[in-house]
């Protein structure tokens, strides 16, 4: 598959019609128990893959993250968990 530099919404191979999009200032919770709290979304400057920027709410040698949108929102099967990936945080 060739990744054209300048993709259509159509085109883009990690976005689902049911991907979630996090909002800005949401708090997330790994499936390992992590906080962390998204700043927003941004495209790689070269594939216009979505990616979520998201800040640790731990302390963290990297005060900023980023990860793909389908990693973000991926179910997960490890260590006798099944769920999401990340879970949004009840206020």
């Amino acid at each position: 598959m060739v990744i054209k530099a300048l993709m259509s919404d159509e085109d883009r191979p990690t976005e689902r019609p049911d991907t979630i999009i996090p909002e800005p200032g949401s708090v997330w919770i790994h499936f390992k128990g992590r906080r962390y709290k998204v700043v927003g979304t941004a495209r790689h400057s070269e594939t216009g893959e979505l990616m979520v920027v998201y800040e640790p709410l731990y302390e963290n040698p990297w005060p900023l993250c980023v990860r793909p949108i389908w990693m973000w929102s991926d179910h997960v099967e490890r260590e006798g968990y099944s769920g999401p990936r990340f879970r949004l945080e009840k206020p």
